[in-house]
């Protein structure tokens, strides 16, 4: 042990002498011996005499209410095109393709009466009631018809078929507007998508829901809201006859959009664009087969072949593909081309995304439009060479496949396939489709 140094000791004669907490909670200090030390004032900012001492004014955070709402930029540019130096596709170019598809796929007609709601298909908007098609439209995006389909199916089941009104026959919208997230993600889980297909259709029916109440309190008291987005609701009808039919009409359906059905065309779109989820080809769809109104839908198909065809440059991406074609595509080829371009992308092997040039398949098939397109895909031009996977044997002589050079593998991740959560993104059928085994044992029966 060191030996105690006069310091040491005195430190240790303070502490004996020094009073004792109960407990052996130490030794209770003497505050009488204690000096207490006035704080140094804090330094204050110098101010020059050219510095005002006014207050700075304290700024309230926005609430999410008033909070402004970030606008998707879509690149639409309605009746005007955003090439005007581009002069494909001539109405005789658009002529030529909708005779030889025609020829090949069957004639194609715009039907003059919309059929009954169909709860086999979900389609893409060949229903009478906007709202209908408008959210049909959306279960179809970014995915197959055969989920989209499976996903109307389990809304059926969840909530059952409306009996009156307009969409008399079809999904009880209501029904679901009323219930929460999670159970509507639950009946369209077959569809894929549904975390974020669930939360646009139960934002949508909301959305509606709510301006129709302000509609109607405009029209029945003249109630204005503060919001200015509800300005468009708060016109007076052009007729006395006309504000009596519409409060009736508000009364029996409050989930109609009527008054979208009464715009203009691009006017239309644009209130269709406001709705979350909802984008230029979902707006152009229900234009073309709910409102019965010459509109250049563009899918993945159809933006696939105007590429090809030159119809837009090389570039283009869907909506400017839309805003161009929409101006030179004459009215009545519209829906006609939209419908035999899908037709034939489904079809043709050659025009399919997926095939490569080359394959046996591939020169079996005959393109009726292969004197017409220029496939620019790296994989369809002549002399493309599949990598295919090397066989080699192992070890033990069993026989296993080498991956084909320049395809890196992760260990122990999982690579997951980008896809545009945009409303309008739609894959073509080569998506593969949720199969049954998917879900849980029982869940089948439910569905």
């Amino acid at each position: 042990m060191a030996p105690l140094t006069r310091k040491r000791k005195a430190e240790l004669e303070h502490v004996q002498d020094a009073p004792e907490l109960p407990h052996s909670l130490g030794w209770k200090p003497d505050l009488s011996k204690v000096e207490f030390v006035k704080p140094a004032p804090k330094r204050v900012k110098r101010l020059f005499d050219s510095e005002e001492l006014t207050p700075k004014p304290v700024q309230s955070p926005p609430s999410l209410k008033t909070a402004a709402k970030k606008a998707i930029k879509y690149h639409f540019t309605p009746g005007s095109t955003p090439y005007p130096n581009h002069l494909m596709p001539t109405p005789e170019a658009c002529e030529e393709v909708n005779l030889i598809l025609s020829k090949a796929h069957g004639k194609v007609e715009a039907p003059k009466i919309i059929a009954t709601p169909s709860m086999k298909v979900a389609g893409c908007g060949e229903v009478p009631d906007l709202l209908d098609a408008l959210i049909r439209t959306r279960l179809s995006a970014t995915t197959s018809s055969t989920n989209a389909n499976r996903a109307l199916e389990g809304l059926q089941k969840a909530y059952g078929l409306q009996t009156t009104g307009p969409g008399k026959g079809s999904i009880n919208w209501d029904a679901v507007r009323r219930s929460d997230i999670p159970a509507i993600t639950e009946a369209i889980k077959r569809g894929g998508h549904q975390n974020v297909k669930s939360v646009d259709i139960k934002v949508i029916l909301d959305t509606v829901y709510a301006q129709n109440v302000a509609r109607l309190e405009f029209l029945l008291h003249g109630t204005k809201s503060e919001d200015p987005e509800n300005a468009a609701l708060e016109e007076e009808p052009a007729f006395p006859e006309a504000k009596g039919l519409e409060i009736s009409k508000l009364k029996e359906n409050m989930l109609s959009l009527d008054r979208i059905m009464r715009m203009k065309p691009f006017e239309a779109m644009g209130e269709m664009m406001k709705f979350k989820g909802i984008g230029v080809k979902t707006s152009s769809c229900v234009l073309l087969f709910c409102m019965k109104i010459p509109s250049f839908a563009v899918d993945t198909h159809v933006w696939r072949h105007c590429k090809w065809l030159g119809w837009v440059p090389e570039k283009a991406n869907r909506d400017q593909t839309y805003s161009h074609c929409e101006v030179r595509v004459p009215d009545h080829l519209k829906y006609s081309l939209h419908q035999l371009l899908i037709m034939h992308g489904k079809k043709c092997y050659r025009c399919k995304s997926n095939t490569a040039y080359g394959t046996a398949k591939w020169n079996q098939t005959v393109c009726p439009i292969e004197h017409l397109v220029n496939r620019m895909d790296a994989k369809k031009q002549p002399g493309y060479v599949s990598p295919k996977k090397e066989v080699v044997e192992d070890e033990r002589g069993g026989v296993k496949r080498k991956r084909a050079p320049g395809k890196k593998v992760i260990k122990g991740k999982k690579i997951k396939k980008e896809v545009e959560l945009d409303s309008d993104q739609e894959l073509s059928d080569d998506v593969p489709e949720i199969s049954e085994s998917e879900f849980g044992p029982g869940e089948d029966a439910e569905v």
